[in-house]
């Protein structure tokens, strides 16, 4: 769709059309047929302010409450500045007479109520809004196109502060050796990957600012998917079923307050916490990215377990205040969130730190400062015995910045999930060993837990999340609880 439809200013005859038949849709639903509501759509973003009022009526006139979303992003439109007219009174007039809420100006609080809905956007409006966001970056355009995933609604998409890569994505970026590593701290939070015998540590502090590291490891090409809004780090296995090597970047756009990543292969929206596209040529192969083991942990602590590691370095090439806590620091010490969220309230806190699993298709979320407790917790899920061991101490940022001065936050825990077959595990006196019920003892290693034996007990892959960024998407998901 042209961005010069913008623009487009609407004929005497076309208003004569368009009010006929608005007449005959309305003699028979409250739902304008698809060239209708594709015309006033274009027209409430329209430069000649009658036009835009006129198009707000004619949708007032005839109570179709599909053009909800539209109007909810039009209300934004002009709390931004790109439209003058439309942070006007009138949009939250319609808003409420559609809706039947009385929100007000909470345009949070607007988009909250509508991912609770079923409502579904009127014909035309992907387009409408890519080119909306296009207003913006042109690039955004690009993708809000079809096919896009049933369970996914473009009517909750926000615009997340930033262009497409405003938040450069680090790919290939150079590996140092531990002895290397200056201005690595043996506290410093890092999230650990290790793959056919290469171990490489991500210090938060430097994902903070790039949130998307691309990387190839053990020979398997991999992307590692930071969501620092949600608290979530996930490490995917970066190619299609065809075995095409894939690179992700930052889309700019959120989703319920979780990033939107695109890969640079075939341009498609992939939804960061779970890894399937959701917009884009992607969806036509059924393509969901397998993930891979990723551990939240201390310096000091994963070159205990992975000696010959190396660790990401400081040179990435951009300039950036690389001091834990510098990009947000202040957003983990707060309680709130910075985007509109939807979440179960009545179970955990928006924040609250969990573990998340999904055990045969079951989805499931263990508190952290419970597992913290237990350090060694077995369970069964869905018909399947799992144990999470979690290391002994909360694993926390000794953070500055530049408002707060120094201060620590709890970044979360380093937690591993197990595959327990008969067994029943507890913690022994060494940190990187557990005891069954015979008394043997298994080593904790990154992939599997083994016996003296030689018996071996594969690592199942989850991740760290905030409560409201694992709820968000995982809706039927259970929680844990003593």
């Amino acid at each position: 769709m042209s961005k010069v439809l913008f623009k487009t200013k609407l004929a005497t005859v076309a208003i004569l059309f368009i009010f006929i038949s608005l007449l005959m849709a309305c003699q028979n639903s409250n739902q304008l047929s698809n060239e209708v509501s594709e015309q006033l759509l274009l027209e409430l973003v329209s430069d000649d302010t009658a036009v835009a009022q006129n198009a707000l009526a004619q949708i007032n006139e005839v109570n179709d409450i599909r053009f909800v979303p539209a109007l909810i992003d039009l209300y934004w439109m002009g709390l931004v500045g790109l439209n003058e007219w439309s942070s006007s009174a009138q949009v939250i007039d319609s808003l409420e007479q559609l809706s039947g809420e009385q929100l007000g100006d909470d345009w949070s609080a607007w988009v909250v109520w509508y991912s609770q809905t079923e409502i579904e956007p009127p014909s035309g409006y992907i387009n409408w809004k890519g080119d909306l966001f296009g207003k913006i970056d042109p690039t955004f355009a690009d993708f809000f196109i079809d096919p896009v995933a049933d369970s996914f609604r473009p009517g909750e998409i926000v615009y997340g502060g930033v262009v497409v890569d405003g938040i450069p994505a680090l790919n290939s970026s150079e590996q140092v050796p531990a002895t290397a590593s200056h201005g690595t701290f043996s506290w410093e939070p890092v999230f650990g990957v290790s793959l056919n015998g290469d171990s490489r540590a991500y210090p938060l502090r430097i994902m903070d600012w790039h949130e998307m590291a691309n990387d190839v490891i053990g020979g398997v090409p991999v992307s590692i998917a930071y969501c620092t809004l949600c608290g979530a780090a996930i490490a995917y296995e970066a190619r299609l079923e065809d075995g095409t090597p894939l690179d992700f970047g930052s889309s700019g756009l959120l989703y319920r307050s979780n990033k939107l990543m695109y890969d640079r292969q075939t341009r498609s929206i992939w939804n960061q916490l779970t890894g399937e596209p959701v917009m884009g040529p992607a969806l036509n192969r059924s393509e969901r990215l397998d993930l891979v083991p990723i551990t939240l942990t201390t310096w000091a602590e994963w070159l205990e377990m992975h000696p010959n590691s190396t660790i990401l370095s400081e040179d990435t090439g951009y300039i950036r205040d690389y001091i834990s806590g510098a990009a947000y620091g202040d957003y983990f010490v707060d309680d709130g969130t910075l985007f509109p969220v939807t979440f179960n309230d009545s179970i955990l806190d928006a924040k609250d730190q969990i573990y998340g699993l999904v055990i045969s298709g079951m989805p499931i979320a263990y508190p952290v400062h419970l597992l913290a407790e237990a350090k060694v917790l077995n369970d069964t899920v869905n018909s399947q015995d799992i144990v999470l061991v979690t290391a002994e101490s909360l694993v926390q940022v000794q953070a500055f910045s530049h408002s707060e001065g120094d201060y620590t936050y709890q970044a979360g825990a380093q937690v591993r999930a197990y595959e327990r077959a008969d067994f029943q595990f507890k913690a022994s006196d060494a940190p990187d060993q557990l005891l069954d019920q015979n008394g043997q003892l298994w080593q904790v290693r990154e992939h599997e837990l083994m016996s003296e034996d030689g018996v071996s007990l594969k690592r199942i892959n989850g991740h760290l999340s905030f409560w409201f960024g694992w709820s968000g998407f995982y809706t039927d998901t259970a929680v844990y609880a003593p």
